[in-house]
């Protein structure tokens, strides 16, 4: 169960409360207040739901790029990694110091 899912239920719950105590004390605001509470975290419940649903259905698809797209990013990734290497070299090639 992802947030929405627990969020809406939790409403849910709090919305069938408030009806009822609505219904109790004869306090139609309250009861009227509850039912849309509750129908809320209904929807949101559905939300939830169908979140977690896509999300299982996009991790299932592979991601294959076109090879102009992986020679881009094998470019973009090459910059980096010389970037950070030629900082580490001229780090490290700093002159010794001997006492």
């Amino acid at each position: 169960m992802n947030r929405d899912q627990w969020r809406g239920a939790l409403k849910q719950v709090r919305g069938a409360m408030k009806k009822r105590w609505g219904r109790l004390t004869g306090n139609s605001l309250l009861e009227t207040m509850g039912e849309l509470e509750r129908l809320l975290g209904v929807f949101q419940r559905q939300y939830g739901r169908l979140r977690s649903q896509e999300r299982r259905a996009t991790e299932c698809i592979p991601t294959q790029r076109p090879p102009e797209q992986k020679a881009e990013l094998r470019l973009i990734q090459g910059t980096r990694r010389s970037r950070v290497s030629r900082r580490r070299i001229k780090a490290s090639s700093a002159p010794l110091q001997l006492s």
